[in-house]
């Protein structure tokens, strides 16, 4: 499942293009959320891949502040309240997948993870919990110097199985959190020093004991990514999906130079650490 305004609606296109080269027809149900898509794109959207199921997000049902607003604001805190409403239907496997992500490679090594695991949530750069989430939000979430030690992991790819009564808790215990304005939208909080969604959902995970995390890692600031997805793969609402296979080449050639530098930095850094 995923979702989109119009900003992102060709980022939409490109990723159920991905995942039609990569899932056999028929193995999956897809969902995707209307977060402001124009008549015309709804109807793109019904045209080309006629097997997405797609549904529209009240944003009034909900505080102003959960709703689509300028990216170093934006909450996201709309992306668990959805996924629980689907998770609410499901018995399964339940992947999340931002708009902007493409899947380059099987899905299977994922289901399987998260269907022993309960849960897949790779990491999504270096930052800790404590850098990269906001204070307030730290104190209403009771977050301990330990917890705010941690690695963060990404909200950008998420695996939830469904059937395990623990893991609609968590996403339960993640949407509540996000609806708490203190956590999602304090005072002073933007992209630079909060991940919203993501900072609530770390926490509410490292709260969790004994939860089995893979070590995977998306390609955010990372020297060994997972294979399996690209990030952050924005793409212009005037590209026609022609060029998809150019654009395809330029990411994966802008991965490829990124990975090799953290390479570098990382053998620089074990270097002057001798």
């Amino acid at each position: 499942m995923s979702a989109a305004d119009s900003a992102y609606f060709r980022c939409l296109l490109q990723l159920f293009k991905s995942l039609t080269r990569h899932v056999a027809p028929g193995m999956a149900r897809y969902v995707a959320y209307d977060l402001g898509l124009t008549p015309l794109e709804r109807h793109r959207l019904s045209v080309i891949f006629p097997s997405v199921e797609l549904r529209r997000f009240d944003s009034s049902a909900y505080p102003d502040f959960v709703g689509i607003r300028e990216r170093a604001v934006n909450t996201n805190a709309w992306k668990p309240q959805i996924i629980r409403a689907v998770a609410a239907d499901a018995d399964g496997i339940l992947l999340w997948l931002d708009s902007a992500t493409v899947v380059c490679a099987s899905l299977d090594p994922v289901i399987a993870w998260t269907h022993q695991a309960g849960l897949y949530t790779p990491f999504g750069g270096t930052a800790t919990i404590g850098e990269l989430t906001h204070p307030t939000a730290l104190e209403v979430l009771s977050a301990d110097t330990k917890v705010r030690a941690l690695r963060q992991r990404a909200s950008g790819v998420l695996g939830f199985d469904t059937a395990v009564p623990r893991i609609r808790q968590l996403l339960d215990a993640w949407a509540r959190a996000c609806l708490d304005v203190r956590v999602s939208a304090p005072p002073g909080a933007t992209h630079d020093n909060h991940r919203f969604d993501q900072s609530a959902l770390n926490v509410v995970l490292a709260r969790e004991p004994d939860l089995v995390m893979t070590e995977d890692e998306l390609d955010i600031n990372s020297d060994h990514p997972t294979p399996i997805f690209r990030t952050r793969n924005k793409v212009s609402s005037w590209m026609p999906l022609w060029l998809d296979p150019l654009i395809a080449g330029w990411f994966g050639l802008y991965r490829t130079i990124d990975v090799r530098l953290w390479k570098l930095k990382k053998r620089l850094g074990s270097r002057r650490r001798l």
